[in-house]
């Protein structure tokens, strides 16, 4: 097992002062923090399997507090100890770890974490709120020019010449098709 900050939450319940009231979720992120770390620190059979579950709990809720250096450490513990059966929980893990790179601003790292989410589960990308940085580009008529500027809209992609490329075009029936490009080449996905 990793090391795991066992200093309490730098929220901690017992260090707000009398005269500010903390938020409900102040108080959420601490007691599932301080809680993880207990369960962390349980030894034995259980304990063992139990574990990655806990670590990414304690990495998403660091995350909500604003901790994102953290919420990595706690992920990629949580990331070597995860079975393999635990596909969506993996997604999840992903989703954070770009949420965390994306929080300091470490482009490089949250695009190869992006990477790799969009070929495991491109939908955790609208679940968790995250945004593709990408280009956008249209070919073939009028109707991909009028897809790619409502694509250019959307919350999901940060069209700022990113490393990801989103194409549309327009097939010769008048139909549009395009897809999804990674930063090496990669088809991501199609439509």
């Amino acid at each position: 097992m990793g090391v795991v900050s066992k200093s309490p939450c730098s929220c901690s319940l017992m260090s707000w002062e009398a005269s500010v009231e903390p938020s409900s979720e102040e108080i959420s992120c601490c007691v599932v923090e301080e809680e993880a770390l207990k369960l962390i620190a349980r030894a034995g059979a259980a304990a063992d399997r139990e574990r990655p579950y806990v670590l990414l709990s304690l990495g998403a809720a660091k995350l909500e507090r604003g901790d994102c250096r953290g919420a990595l450490g706690a992920l990629a513990q949580a990331r070597k100890q995860l079975p393999a059966e635990a596909a969506l929980l993996h997604s999840e893990l992903l989703a954070l770890e770009a949420k965390a790179y994306a929080g300091l601003g470490e482009t490089e790292k949250e695009v190869v974490v992006l990477s790799e989410l969009m070929q495991r589960d491109a939908g955790m990308v609208r679940r968790f709120g995250l945004s593709l940085p990408c280009t956008i580009s249209a070919s073939g008529g009028g109707a991909a020019s009028k897809a790619a500027g409502l694509l250019n809209g959307s919350p999901r992609l940060s069209a700022n010449g990113g490393p990801f490329h989103v194409v549309v075009e327009q097939t010769s029936t008048g139909g549009l098709q395009g897809g999804v490009g990674g930063p090496n080449g990669e088809v991501l996905s199609r439509f």
